[in-house]
């Protein structure tokens, strides 16, 4: 169903094809009001080279519409139809059944198409969450068995509200039914009201328990803000008419919020629509042109975002670009701390490599799945040799690759020169604050040497590594000493005593805190190592 070109994280570029040509995600989807066009279906392919709108079927067969819904739009690219459920979200009730929206669709020639469900909404009970699940579930079956056309690609929306073990239920029985596509309803109430940490939980449940292969939409997610955050989560399309509806209230969306236009001193837009009016004339624009202008930016600033997330996925730096957008506003904070606890799911789809190197700035970076992956895999590490009787922990050294420092170096030479018995019992792990532990001889592997950190350590680092080095120790237990040499005695005592209080085990210790790595001082540990192979 769906070509995948490039992917990070769950994000990924790729295609797919409709009746009317190919649909490349991310997709940001315009939604298209006939009868309130600031910007024309024809000026959104033309100009914004829009592959693809969405408009609403229930207004359209309200209006009468009949024909080939690309002439009376006027649009020769892909077109979604939506089945009128968010009207029955607001309004309570449409005067149209299921069977009915399946057929007009037909009859007007949609090139993907949504069932009518019954969307849960965002403050619906688990009650009438549940009963919104089994309607919809059960329209979906029925729309099956009422398609005559098979050049129509069928949308099954998923439900369940703010109900994650719902919305996960939901998502599963859907996938069992044949559609090609799959899309997240009711987001829009929490997406106004700014809960993005539950729609990360939302879309979270929906994505793992959908099918992989096959395009997942998003419903109502309008700002550029959240575009990568979305992406990052595995929505390949997702459609909004803020654009115009921002517009109109003198509203300027950008990828970190919104401005007012009477509140905008600068020009700092340089988008076409932008280039033509210092932002003075526009406000003292007609409103009519002045929602127009606006409307054309605010599509440009989403297309330009659309462009940086395909960007960011294809030199795996989407993650990278999540961080910074999220930092925008407190509500994404919060999502983004939802999203580092879904670390786990999204690292088993992540790319192994990448071409550039990984960048680590803030707390969150260290939930990116190629740190994840180095730990997790760290943690069930087959050693190199079953003689190793010794783990010696050095803090991990400023230079690249770490067995190439001066410091490990100077270790390798002592032992080589006054223990060489040694040599081949000890197992030297290096220490990285960001990383946790790295056994030497892996350290020249992707992303161990290919990264860019801050000089300084994160927060509560010494305890992260405690919790490391526990799970490493609980997975081998052929270590009889544990050394550690770092340059600050308090730094090894303060993750190392945690280990052996919860190892409940027999190990002989040794702290050795220097502050340089001089031959002598050296000389001295490697004879204190000795004995401890006796015990």
């Amino acid at each position: 169903m769906i070509e995948i070109l490039s992917k990070d994280l769950l994000g990924r570029v790729a295609r797919f094809r409709t009746k009317s040509g190919l649909v490349e995600t991310p997709a940001f989807v315009p939604v298209i009001n006939p009868s309130k066009e600031l910007v024309s279906p024809r000026q959104l392919f033309e100009k914004f080279k829009c592959s693809t709108i969405i408009a609403n079927a229930y207004l359209l067969l309200k209006a009468q519409k009949e024909g080939d819904i690309h002439d009376f739009l006027d649009f020769p690219g892909s077109i979604m139809t939506d089945s009128g459920a968010y009207q029955l979200l607001i309004y309570g009730q449409v005067d149209v059944s299921p069977a009915e929206i399946v057929h007009f669709q037909e009859r007007i020639g949609s090139d993907l198409a949504v069932i009518l469900d019954v969307p849960t909404g965002g403050y619906a009970t688990y009650k009438q969450a549940q009963a919104t699940i089994e309607e919809t579930i059960r329209r979906a079956k029925e729309s099956v068995s009422l398609r005559t056309r098979s050049d129509i690609l069928w949308v099954a929306p998923v439900q369940g509200g703010t109900h994650a073990n719902l919305v996960a239920e939901s998502a599963r029985q859907l996938s069992e039914l044949d559609f090609p596509l799959f899309a997240l309803g009711s987001p829009t109430q929490l997406m106004e009201h700014y809960q993005f940490d539950q729609l990360v939980d939302l879309v979270m449940a929906a994505r793992q328990n959908l099918p992989s292969h096959k395009p997942i939409h998003l419903f109502g997610a309008g700002h550029p803000m959240i575009f990568p955050l979305i992406v990052a989560m595995g929505c390949d399309m997702f459609d909004s008419a803020a654009y115009a509806l921002y517009a109109q209230n003198d509203r300027m969306l950008t990828s970190d919020g919104t401005y007012r236009l009477d509140e905008v001193q600068e020009d700092f837009c340089y988008c076409p629509a932008c280039r033509q009016y210092t932002v003075s004339e526009m406000r003292r624009l007609e409103q009519t042109k002045r929602a127009q202008i606006l409307a054309e930016h605010n599509l440009h600033v989403c297309f330009y975002e659309i462009a940086r997330i395909k960007q960011a996925i294809k030199e795996g730096r989407l993650w990278r670009l999540v961080e910074s957008r999220l930092s925008s506003h407190p509500s994404l904070v919060d999502a983004m701390g939802r999203l580092c606890l879904n670390a786990n799911y999204i690292e088993h789809f992540s790319p192994i490599s990448k071409r550039r190197a990984l960048f680590i700035s803030t707390d969150w970076s260290l939930f990116q799945p190629e740190v994840v992956r180095h730990q997790t895999r760290v943690a069930c590490y087959n050693l190199p040799g079953s003689n190793r009787r010794i783990l010696l922990l050095m803090e991990a050294p400023l230079a690249r690759p770490y067995y190439s420092s001066p410091k490990y170096l100077q270790i390798e030479k002592v032992l080589e020169e006054s223990a060489p018995e040694l040599v081949n019992r000890i197992h030297i792990v290096f220490v990285s604050p960001y990383f946790g532990l790295v056994p030497f001889e892996i350290s020249g592997v992707y992303p161990l040497t290919q990264n860019e950190t801050p000089h300084s350590p994160p927060a509560n680092w010494t305890t992260r590594i405690g919790e490391h080095l526990f799970r490493y120790l609980q997975q081998h237990d052929q270590y009889r000493a544990l050394v550690g040499i770092f340059p600050k005695e308090d730094c090894w005592k303060s993750f190392a005593g945690l280990c052996t209080r919860r190892l409940k085990k027999r190990m002989d210790f040794l702290v050795c805190a220097h502050s340089d790595f001089r031959y002598q001082s050296l000389l001295r540990i490697v004879r204190r190592i000795g004995p401890l192979l006796q015990h």
